[in-house]
């Protein structure tokens, strides 16, 4: 399971359940925690930014910092 702590307006956690089939990039991420495409963001863990093609299940707890929305 992967904590997820979302920054933006609010501050909000939820958790990722995953399978040890499954792998979840950062758009994969952004889809399943239903935030908007057209947005700026920093996906953070372990103390570094994560690459969008990094899979998240590899971490206990990730930090998605909502930097701008457009619009």
């Amino acid at each position: 399971m992967v904590i997820v702590r979302i920054i933006d307006e609010s501050i909000k956690e939820v958790n990722l359940e995953c399978s040890n089939k499954s792998s979840v990039n950062l758009h994969k991420l952004i889809e399943i925690l239903e935030l908007n495409n057209d947005i700026e963001y920093m996906v953070i863990s372990d103390g570094k930014v994560l690459d969008e093609s990094e899979d998240i299940c590899r971490y206990k707890k990730v930090i998605v910092t909502v930097l701008a929305e457009g619009g």
